[in-house]
């Protein structure tokens, strides 16, 4: 698997390292505004609404994806159409990771109320625009067979940066004045951000010949953009895959509600240890991302997420049949890590198929679009775990929450057997 791993690496390196910056860029904004909401709060400048308010504004980028999305490709397919729609994309990389960079500066000025709420919303509009043009740039570029892995060092490196922006600021702060720290992570992100992935982009594209479906006549001849982007939606194969990923994240989402009173209230952890478990959990989806990928390369695309779903349904399940040991702390501990671990899987698997069912002419935004509806899934399923778990006992929970989750392998199937017909 590593030899195959190192020999794809050329194909989708530029992701991984344009992800990163992402996760240090992110990570750095919102470690500096929780800092700076935790003084002004103490000093009663601002409420906690108001706190809410600013913390709030991370998100807000986020949710206009599907429109940015919508833009993109409009805008790619009108001007270039579907085969020169690489470096198009790509521009719209270095347009974001510009938008980054400008907001990051911001805040070499001072942490102030204005310079906060403007660097938040240039970052995260930024990070959404690359977001989606990086996602649509992969799809076009990554081979089918290089998906798995490309997800997995993605996911792996995004963790990483958000370390790096985290607490490895953090600690460089003790020795480096706050001015030179952001200039630092400027410099780094410019680097890594814009000038080395023009370069090695530029000799990706000379070496890779990329084929589709679509001519780049087809959107011209109709003179519509907009008609060929709903025309990627239309009929039952995407209508189902939007159903899978409503369905992504039942058994992680429907037990969000009950994790801390499960952990602080009946089995009476203390703060620490409970720090040490989510900290283990976020590092076990780091092998379980290298799971998933080996999972795909192995099995393939369908087999590999079954495979994924059913192990982290089994995981899920264990822990509600398993009560009798929950007084035990190491079989507590062992069964939350293994569900980080196929949680890990389960996001590269889902994230590999999506890609794989996703048409180039409109990779931005029905990516972008399947994304969504895991989000969608994460909120939904987190409401009704709440609900049931006003009704039955929380190991009960976990048992339905696996349940729930088998129903993505019934949409699996019908999507299977379209893709046969198709």
């Amino acid at each position: 698997m590593w030899e195959n791993i190192k020999k794809g690496w050329e194909n989708y390196r530029i992701f991984v390292v344009l992800y990163f910056v992402q996760g240090l860029i992110g990570s750095f904004l919102a470690v500096t505004l929780l800092f700076y909401l935790q003084r002004v709060i103490s000093s009663g400048v601002i409420g906690k609404a108001q706190a809410g308010l600013y913390i709030s504004m991370l998100g807000w980028p986020w949710l206009a994806k599907p429109v940015f999305a919508a833009m993109v490709d409009n805008w790619v397919l009108k001007r270039f159409g579907v085969k020169r729609s690489e470096e198009a994309l790509f521009d719209w990389v270095l347009i974001a990771t510009s938008l980054m960079l400008g907001g990051l500066l911001l805040l070499a000025f001072g942490q102030t109320a204005t310079t906060l709420m403007y660097s938040a919303v240039a970052v995260n509009l930024g990070r959404a625009i690359q977001d989606v043009a990086t996602d649509a740039l992969s799809i076009h570029l990554v081979p089918r067979k290089e998906r798995g892995p490309m997800q997995a060092s993605v996911a792996t490196t995004t963790y990483l940066g958000e370390w790096c922006g985290g607490a490895g600021s953090l600690m460089i702060l003790a020795r480096l004045d706050w001015f030179w720290l952001v200039m630092a992570v400027v410099a780094v992100a410019a680097m890594l951000g814009l000038f080395w992935p023009r370069f090695m982009l530029l000799r990706q594209l000379s070496a890779v010949t990329v084929s589709d479906a679509y001519e780049d006549s087809d959107a011209e001849q109709e003179g519509a953009a907009w008609k060929a982007l709903l025309k990627s939606f239309w009929g039952v194969l995407p209508i189902l895959a939007i159903l899978l990923a409503l369905t992504a994240h039942l058994c992680e989402s429907t037990t969000s509600p009950v994790i801390f009173p499960w952990l602080s209230g009946e089995l009476q952890y203390g703060k620490a240890y409970l720090g040490v478990v989510f900290t283990a959990v976020t590092l076990t989806k780091i092998p379980g991302v290298w799971l998933g990928a080996g999972l795909l390369r192995k099995l393939g695309d369908l087999k590999g997420m079954v495979m994924a779903l059913l192990g982290k349904a089994c995981a899920y399940f264990l822990i509600g049949a398993l009560a009798f040991l929950w007084v035990n702390q190491a079989v507590v501990f062992a069964l939350i890590m293994l569900t980080g671990i196929f949680d890990g899987a389960c996001l590269v698997a889902l994230r590999s198929y999506f890609m794989g069912l996703t048409a180039k002419r409109a990779a931005a935004t029905q990516f972008s679009v399947y994304m969504a509806a895991m989000n969608a899934s994460a909120i939904w399923a987190s409401f009704v775990g709440g609900m049931i778990a006003e009704e039955v006992s929380i190991s009960t929970v976990f048992m339905l929450a696996a349940g729930m989750q088998l129903s993505s392998l019934l949409v699996l199937g019908g999507l299977r057997l379209m893709q046969r017909k198709g």
